[in-house]
């Protein structure tokens, strides 16, 4: 496992990558007033040669880094199939969820990356916090009609 560099000063770069991605998880989005800690998490782990630097550091909450670790479950949003479409329909929007919406995202800037799972059941887990980053980008644009989502917290 490597180690810190003694010659850097951790607090420093962790708050540099908290600062860098608005003090809010990467994943969930929640932000530092809503979850009890965030993490700099590392991309590459250090275990494998993975650096203390910025560029391989991204925030999360705790509970979202715990999931990435196996450790917990991060929070998504179900979606599944009502039973309306037809089979060709449900294909189009089974692409729309795992090709479009993460091409539209990193079109406005953003950094959802295709990790939407279909299981056998016709259920998807979004990230909520792609859902929540969709959302908001889709609010910001004057030139849509939308209505933004509510999305209640977990209680």
């Amino acid at each position: 496992m490597s180690k810190r560099d003694p010659s850097q000063d951790w607090r420093k770069v962790r708050q540099a990558v908290f600062a860098r991605d608005r003090d809010r998880c990467l994943n969930c989005r929640a932000s530092e007033e809503t979850v009890t800690m965030l993490d700099a998490d590392h991309g590459v782990p250090r275990g494998v040669g993975g650096a203390d630097k910025i560029s391989n550091l991204n925030t999360l909450c705790r509970r979202c880094h715990k999931a990435k670790h196996g450790e917990a479950i991060a929070p998504t949003v179900q979606l599944q199939s009502a039973g309306r479409m037809t089979d060709r329909e449900f294909d189009g929007f089974k692409h729309f969820v795992d090709e479009m919406i993460p091409a539209m995202s990193q079109a406005a800037g953003g950094r959802i990356t295709p990790k939407f799972n279909l299981d056998s059941n016709n259920i998807w887990y979004l990230p909520i916090g792609d859902v929540i980053y969709l959302d908001e980008q889709l609010t910001e644009d004057s030139s849509v009609e939308y209505l933004p989502a509510t999305i209640e917290e977990d209680t």
